[in-house]
């Protein structure tokens, strides 16, 4: 893990990065027993889905981000296809417009 960026952080951005949906869900808030609330996080990427438990959200969150995390590394990551830019300059009367297209495949 990069030093500089939590595991949460970083699940959410490889899920992003490889193209998949993420979705990170408060459960519910609780006092089972004794004064500490328990927080109950649901952490869902496409088809792996974890749940997290702690006294605070940061602690519930982590959790279920190092039970993904593991799984999201070993996916392969998407080639990028550069697409090419045309520039067209346009004259309107007195202003000039900059026109910025990505040709369609």
């Amino acid at each position: 893990m990069n030093a500089n960026k939590s595991e949460i952080s970083e699940t959410l951005k490889l899920a992003q990065k490889l193209g998949l949906k993420a979705e990170l869900i408060e459960l519910k808030r609780g006092k089972p027993s004794g004064h500490k609330k328990v927080y109950y996080y649901r952490l869902t990427v496409e088809n792996v889905t974890a749940l997290g438990e702690g006294h605070t959200t940061i602690a519930a969150k982590t959790q279920e981000a190092q039970q993904v995390l593991p799984r999201l590394r070993n996916l392969p990551v998407p080639e990028k296809v550069p697409k090419e830019k045309i520039r067209e300059k346009k004259s309107l009367g007195t202003d000039t417009a900059i026109l910025v297209r990505t040709p369609t495949q």
